[in-house]
């Protein structure tokens, strides 16, 4: 009985971690890219191997509503350029539809930071001089706000690595 229920649980994970990556990889096809510039960067770290901690501009252009503070979960709305570069940001309200040229995008607040994408991306040791050319991300928006982190890209939207 207790191999059972050890098999049991165990295609039960297997289950939830293949549901998982579907979801992920549904969302990079389906979803729209957008291009988010990166702010200064630090490239390297000696304890966790060589990544790239993000910092995306965007943050720092929030136009928050007056009177209202900002909620630790919530939604932006992000106008995107013809090229697909995110220009500009408000905080989204109940009742503020997007714009045309606007996504969603979901957002949390971290040590006193708002985080609307991956905090870091991690690469293979000795390719430091290959992404600190990194100029933006491209993260792919789901319909619900979800981004998911796609590439690195230098300044002429050149993705940077394999």
């Amino acid at each position: 009985m207790r191999k059972l229920l050890i098999g049991v649980a165990l295609l039960a994970a297997l289950a939830w971690v293949g549901w998982q990556v579907v979801a992920k990889e549904q969302v990079v096809a389906t979803s729209r890219p957008v291009f988010f510039a990166l702010g200064v960067r630090d490239p390297r770290s000696l304890i966790q191997g060589d990544y790239m901690a993000l910092n995306y501009e965007i943050v720092q252009m929030v136009a928050k509503p007056d009177g209202i503070a900002t909620p630790v979960r919530g939604a932006l709305a992000v106008t995107v350029d013809g090229d697909g570069v995110a220009r500009s940001a408000r905080i989204l309200t109940a009742d503020t539809p997007l714009g045309h040229d606007e996504v969603r995008v979901a957002y949390h607040t971290g040590r006193g930071q708002m985080v609307v994408g991956p905090e870091s991306f991690f690469f293979q040791e000795g390719m430091d001089s290959t992404f600190t050319a990194a100029r933006y991300a491209e993260l792919r928006v789901a319909p619900d706000g979800e981004v998911l982190l796609v590439s690195l890209r230098d300044a002429q939207m050149t993705a940077l690595g394999r």
